[in-house]
């Protein structure tokens, strides 16, 4: 059975889905600044001070949809869902209180 590789974006589909090219310019902002937004939103907005760059870097990333970042990430909806099945198998407790 051959699985099938997804297919990385084109800047076109990216601007498709972000719906404008400074989305697309933040979102690999981003990826380069090893997904920091304020970095990100610095590098684009060198005239800004740092914690206007915290505020406005954050609200530029919550316009990002969340299947990107989480693909940013490597969450794909395998490991969304692979993670809370563990959790529910899990037995062992730890006991962190001594």
């Amino acid at each position: 059975m051959t699985q099938k590789v997804a297919k990385k974006p084109s800047l076109n589909d990216l601007e498709e889905i972000l719906g404008s090219k400074e989305r697309v310019l933040f979102y690999l902002t981003w990826l380069k600044h090893d997904r920091n937004a304020t970095k990100a939103y610095a590098e684009l907005h060198p005239e800004a001070k740092e914690s206007s760059c915290q505020v406005n870097g954050s609200r530029a990333l919550s316009k990002i949809p969340v299947n990107l970042v989480a693909n940013a990430y490597g969450l794909g909806p395998e490991k969304y869902f692979e993670v809370p099945r563990n959790a529910m198998d899990a037995t062992k407790w730890n006991d962190f209180t001594g």
